[in-house]
């Protein structure tokens, strides 16, 4: 077994094509998720073979296995870090894939550690628990998850819940409403800097970041309106770089952002916006809607999870 430092050329397309296999194991799981094909993620691997460093193991001068990361200078409001994306790695299944990645992980680590860095996050596809189970007991700890389901589904499963407080409205959110948006996006941003998330320095778009999000064409948003004032919104538009690349497709239409007033939670109201984005996504012919979410905030946690299926956890270390 030998682990060499990857180039881009034959050694990128080789590892473009276990990406593949990861990927395509996902979707026998996830059937509704875009296909991929080898040649998509060469052009990845390439840009991470130049902005960090990718690690193949070699049996008999066959690659068998691969790893990489890239550093990212202001990892989520906490500093230096390194980034092992979900589609950066693959192992083969079983014992001998836990040996491959065992190898390459503390290989990629020493390096990452030598360059001074000591945050590390991995993505990791829901259907790898094995390698899930080797971050949990290498101390990683769940950050974020990707979620996605399919538009009919999501439909249907609504319109099986119990209807919620018809008092109320929900309107698509305009240029005029950007006040009021900036100023639920600050709550939003508290909440997430309280316990139990504790995010670093966390703030929500100001008064022009949310006219400009909202004469994106691309983009939309919906407000709520209690008798005695607004209450929540939810936000969405195409996938961006930040979601995972399983979601990166015209067809879906990705939810980057929901607030509820604490004092009308409970009530309906989430599921009430959440039913906007349906009859949005529909509206534009996008077949899929996706979310990402703080695991470390169980409110939405737990909403999002009732709806949507898991595709890839981000999970943490600092070192």
């Amino acid at each position: 077994m030998e682990i060499t430092v990857l180039s881009r050329g034959q050694e990128s397309r080789t590892a473009a094509g276990l990406a593949q296999i990861n990927h395509a194991q996902l979707r026998t799981q996830l059937q509704f998720l875009p296909a991929r094909t080898a040649e998509d993620f060469i052009p990845r691997l390439d840009w991470i073979i130049g902005e960090g460093r990718v690690f193949g193991l070699f049996e008999n001068r066959v690659m068998r296995a691969f790893m990489g990361s890239f550093p990212i200078k202001n990892f989520r409001n906490e500093g230096s870090g390194s980034l092992t994306p979900d589609w950066c790695f693959y192992t083969e299944p079983g014992a001998i894939g836990r040996l491959q990645f065992s190898a390459l992980f503390r290989t990629m680590l020493n390096d990452v550690l030598e360059q001074g860095v000591r945050m590390h996050a991995f993505g990791v596809y829901s259907s790898r628990r094995d390698i899930a189970e080797i971050l949990d007991l290498f101390a990683y700890g769940r950050i974020v998850m990707d979620a996605a389901v399919p538009t009919a589904d999501l439909e249907a499963t609504l319109n099986g819940t119990v209807g919620p407080d018809r008092s109320v409205e929900v309107t698509t959110a305009h240029d005029g409403d950007a006040g009021v948006l900036a100023e639920l996006d600050a709550e939003l941003a508290a909440h997430i800097g309280r316990l139990p998330v504790l995010m670093p320095n966390p703030r929500g778009d100001d008064c022009d970041e949310w006219r400009q999000r909202l004469a994106e064409k691309n983009s939309t948003a919906f407000l709520a309106r209690a008798p005695d004032g607004p209450c929540g919104f939810i936000k969405a538009k195409d996938p961006q770089f930040d979601v995972t690349y399983c979601v990166h497709d015209d067809s879906i239409l990705a939810i980057d952002g929901l607030y509820v007033r604490p004092e009308y939670r409970g009530i309906g109201v989430g599921m009430r916006l959440l039913s906007e984005i349906v009859r949005e996504a529909k509206s534009r012919g996008k077949r899929l809607v996706s979310v990402d979410c703080e695991t470390m905030n169980p409110e939405a946690y737990w909403f999002w999870i009732r709806y949507f299926k898991p595709i890839t956890w981000s999970v943490l270390r600092r070192y």
